[in-house]
């Protein structure tokens, strides 16, 4: 699993390191007319406090998913 995770890709091009994903509930993605939204932690140093946000189309990788649950690659802003 660790080379296809490492070959994963999305529009925005490569992503998916496993280590960098998090794994996510069922009730914490949306998904309306062809759009996701997902709750993720608001920062990587706290997971306390999760938030919905708008996945970006080009960021949605359309690969199958081999993994079989629903994972996120967060990016945060670096303040």
């Amino acid at each position: 699993m660790r080379a296809w995770f490492n070959g994963l890709s999305s529009g925005m091009g490569p992503c998916c390191s496993v280590a960098d994903g998090r794994t996510i509930a069922d009730a914490d993605w949306i998904s309306s007319a062809g759009h996701y939204r997902v709750r993720v932690p608001r920062s990587d140093a706290d997971d306390s406090e999760l938030v919905w946000v708008d996945v970006p189309d080009e960021a949605v990788i359309t690969a199958p998913n081999r993994a079989g649950r629903t994972i996120v690659w967060p990016l945060w802003a670096l303040g």
